[in-house]
């Protein structure tokens, strides 16, 4: 294992991992929200 590929491939593959779980427990906001609906993206 003193190849740096063996190192860097599940590195990525473990942090890709980690951005898609995190992404898809965050939770989902709607893009077409203008209403006070707690998201955050409510009208004035």
């Amino acid at each position: 294992m003193s190849d740096w590929q063996t190192w860097a491939a599940p590195t990525v593959v473990i942090c890709t991992l980690a951005v898609m779980i995190w992404r898809a427990k965050r939770k989902q906001k709607s893009s077409a929200c203008n209403e006070d609906c707690g998201c955050g993206k409510g009208g004035e």
